[in-house]
């Protein structure tokens, strides 16, 4: 019997670990126009962070990665990418890199991979 792989993929702080140069890769590679990419990485870099000290803001830090909630784009663009993982374990499910469950006679095997 071969090897078995089960991953649980917990995408409950994703929004926060989305590296931005990744993120541009990826737009790229679903053939978003040059222009939309700038517009996304002057959105994404313009955002910073400061924090609460006594009920009023403190200092401002530059912010690197991460898609901010509560953005309009932020849902879409984490959507992007979460279809760009869903595709990548498709192809490899494709090139038998990656093999669906085998299941009894009688249960479905899961249809989607994401």
């Amino acid at each position: 019997m071969g090897v078995v792989l089960a991953m649980k993929i917990d995408i409950c702080k994703a929004f926060d670990n989305l590296r931005w140069d990744f993120l541009k890769h990826v737009l790229a590679a679903f053939g978003f126009n040059d222009t939309f990419i700038a517009w996304m990485d002057a959105i994404l870099g313009s955002s910073c962070l400061s924090i609460l000290l006594n009920s009023s803001p403190e200092g401002y830090f530059k912010c690197s990665r991460g898609v901010r909630q509560g953005d309009p784009f932020s849902p879409h663009l984490f959507g992007i990418v979460e279809d760009f993982l869903s595709c990548y374990l498709f192809m490899l499910s494709c090139k038998g890199k990656l093999l669906p469950i085998s299941t009894s006679s009688g249960f479905q095997a899961p249809t989607q991979l994401l």
